[in-house]
């Protein structure tokens, strides 16, 4: 059986109720708003009487993508009304398809961030069930230098962004999790008598960093 998504120009639709559900049970692929929602519907003979209708869920581009590129048996992605051309993807939303990914494979629900002012929420179980635990930022500018992560990120002049996510994160009881790529060592760096696997440096690697504020 083949679920149907429909891609309009800036968004990914279902329509069906069962396809939401499948894509839950089976790919731990939702958001945190139930698509049901109640309708007061007039009766002759009757009072004003409560039922629910379902609502078309908007799935945002990195859950259509994971599901397009490792679920292409069962969904199916359509073009409404009709084909559009797709504009190539920048290097941040390559990182942040990558990122989504990589917290999907360690079984985690992932939704939008905006009402953190970050990319994505990280959810150890069903978001319909569970509050979200990590706010996570996706981080482009971070180049291996051999040198400690903590060093690279210490000298990000967006360093107080940083300091006010996790004191956000803090006051709600989650944790900021800062995800970046590992990128390409520069060919400044490549000592022959350095004794690295470079072969593993050179794979670009989704790594994350975890920040917690402590108030002294």
């Amino acid at each position: 059986m083949s679920y149907k998504i429909y891609q309009t120009k800036d968004a990914f639709i279902i329509f069906e109720p069962e396809t939401v559900q499948k894509l839950r049970d089976l790919h731990i692929i939702g958001n945190s708003i139930d698509p049901y929602v109640p309708q007061k519907i007039k009766r002759k003979k009757k009072s004003n009487n409560s039922s629910k209708i379902f609502v078309p869920v908007c799935l945002f581009r990195e859950q259509a993508e994971l599901l397009d590129k490792r679920f292409k048996d069962t969904i199916t992605i359509i073009e409404y009304p009709s084909p559009q051309k797709r504009n190539e993807k920048s290097l941040f939303q390559n990182l942040q398809c990558k990122v989504f990914e990589d917290l999907w494979l360690k079984n985690l629900y992932i939704t939008p961030g905006l009402k953190f002012g970050t990319d994505f929420l990280g959810y150890l179980g069903d978001p319909e069930f569970y509050h979200s635990s990590f706010i996570i930022l996706c981080y482009q500018n971070i180049k291996n230098t051999l040198e400690n992560d903590i060093q690279n990120i210490l000298c990000l002049e967006s360093i107080l962004d940083f300091i006010i996510l996790a004191r956000l994160a803090t006051s709600v009881k989650k944790m900021f999790i800062l995800a970046y790529e590992k990128q390409k060592v520069d060919n400044e760096y490549q000592d022959a008598n350095l004794k690295t696997n470079m072969e593993e440096i050179d794979q670009n690697m989704t790594k994350y960093l975890c920040f917690e504020w402590i108030n002294i």
